[in-house]
C-alpha cells in the first residue's frame, strides 16, 4: 500500500468490504458542515453559502464545490464542526448516497467538473 493511502486510513475509518473507492489516488480535505442532520460514508454534498449540504437536483449544477462523505456523521442543531470529505478522485456510483430525484447522468456530468470520477 503506498504510504499516502497509509495516511489517508489512518484519518479516515473505511469500514470492510467497502467499495466506494473504485481506485486510484484520492484527495481528500476538511469543509465546515453546519446543516443537522444523519450524513453518510459516500454521501454526496454541495456547497451552500460558507457550508455544505446534502447534494439536490436543483442546486447540483450550480453548485461551487461537490464533495463525498468519508465517514458517518450525526450533526445535532447548533453543532458546527470541520470535517474529513473526498475532494477528488475515482468512486463506484453503486455506493454514492444521493437523493433519488437526482439522474445519475446529471451527477456524473456535475461530479466530473469538480475532479470527481464514476464507474
Amino acid at each position: 500500500m503506498a504510504e499516502y493511502e497509509e495516511k489517508l486510513y489512518d484519518v479516515i475509518e473505511v469500514p470492510a468490504g467497502d467499495s466506494l473507492i473504485a481506485g486510484g489516488c484520492v484527495e481528500v480535505g476538511v469543509i465546515k458542515l453546519t446543516t443537522a442532520g444523519e450524513y453518510k460514508r459516500g454521501e454526496v454534498l454541495m456547497s451552500s453559502g460558507d457550508s455544505f449540504v446534502k447534494a439536490t437536483s436543483a442546486g447540483l449544477s450550480s453548485a461551487e464545490e461537490i464533495v463525498i462523505m468519508c465517514n458517518d456523521l450525526t450533526f445535532e442543531d447548533g453543532d458546527e464542526g470541520e470535517l474529513w470529505v473526498y475532494v477528488s478522485g475515482r468512486f463506484n456510483q453503486n455506493s454514492l448516497v444521493y437523493d433519488e430525484s437526482i439522474e445519475i447522468a446529471d451527477l456524473e456530468s456535475a461530479m466530473r467538473k469538480h475532479k470527481i470520477f464514476l464507474r
